[in-house]
């Protein structure tokens, strides 16, 4: 562990950062240092712009993306923006100091959280860690930023059904009238178009075989390629996102995209056919997919604030990845 005083600083930068531009600028910026950092690893690059830059104490998510939306939800708590689930709006623009500073503040939580996590849950070969510790971290810092300035609760508030009026002159005609005063309000989503759950696993068989398939070629080539090629979906999924800031519906697949490729790691350590790889990622991009649907609707539709699905997910697929490696 690194808690030393100018990685703390670092950290208390990154969240501030990540505040000033908004949480989905500030992810998407990861996405592209990711694919910077993997193609210096694939190029023989002696620096390490994966950790120490993509994942790193200023531009990591949890750090950047987490201390964004922890300044987000305590922003909508001081009433200076409407919702504290607008992951999108740079906090640069309301001209106030303070929110920006929380930024900075969850910053330095979650690196001290993922750097708790690396020592609690590496695995006893040395060989890894039992989850992803930095999407766990995400969550983590996230529910803690619901209880601080958040009013729901961790499953959020649950709007209450109407009772119609009661209305004299006969059933029908109160139906019809109820029917009339109390129009269906919209259910709440979080990705309107990719919803669906036949939408959703559609999309994880896409990002899974296609990220899944890049580890596979790139493992053919040279098994040392298979820690940087493990991020290269991962980092196309998250550079993506910045569409969303101008109003592009481009799908959300980075909780599809990396918990196939990790999957597929194993199957490639473990000698399997390029076909073989390909399948299982195939297969965990659809449970990435479905599993971050129902983290949506579990823990974001409903609250004031964002706790984001997809590290939610990726938390959860890396763990039983992990454990069914460990079991087979």
């Amino acid at each position: 562990m690194d808690f030393s005083l100018s990685m703390l600083l670092a950290a208390f930068a990154g969240g501030c950062f990540g505040a000033l531009c908004g949480a989905l600028i500030a992810f998407a910026l990861t996405g592209a240092i990711v694919l910077l950092g993997a193609a210096v690893a694939l190029a023989g690059g002696r620096v390490d712009v994966l950790g120490t830059m993509a994942f790193g104490p200023v531009f990591g998510p949890h750090v950047a993306f987490a201390g964004a939306v922890a300044a987000v939800a305590y922003a909508a708590r001081r009433g200076y923006v409407e919702t504290g689930r607008d992951i999108a709006t740079p906090l640069a623009s309301l001209g106030k100091p303070d929110p920006i500073v929380v930024g900075g503040l969850f910053g330095v939580g979650g690196y001290a959280i993922q750097q708790l996590l690396v020592e609690l849950l590496a695995k006893s070969d040395g060989t890894g860690f039992y989850t992803d510790t930095v999407a766990l971290s995400v969550g983590i810092t996230a529910v803690v930023a619901r209880f601080a300035f958040g009013a729901g609760g961790l499953l959020g508030a649950r709007p209450q059904r109407r009772a119609r009026p009661i209305m004299a002159g006969g059933s029908q005609e109160a139906d019809a009238l109820g029917a009339e005063a109390l129009p269906a309000e919209p259910e709440p989503t979080w990705v309107p178009w990719q919803r669906a759950w036949s939408q959703a696993a559609l999309l994880g068989l896409i990002s899974g075989i296609a990220s899944a398939w890049v580890l596979a070629e790139l493992n053919a080539v040279d098994s040392a390629y298979v820690g940087a090629a493990t991020l290269i979906g991962f980092g196309v999924s998250a550079s993506l996102l910045a569409l969303l800031v101008v109003g592009a519906s481009v799908p959300v697949t980075h909780h599809m995209t990396l918990p196939a490729a990790v999957a597929a790691g194993f199957v490639a350590a473990a000698g399997g056919s390029v076909l073989t790889i390909v399948a299982v990622g195939a297969l965990c991009g659809v449970l990435g997919a479905l599993l971050g649907e129902l983290c949506a609707r579990l823990f974001l539709i409903h609250g004031d604030t964002h706790v984001d699905p997809p590290a939610l997910a990726i938390a959860l697929m890396t763990t039983a990845i992990v454990l069914t490696d460990l079991a087979l």
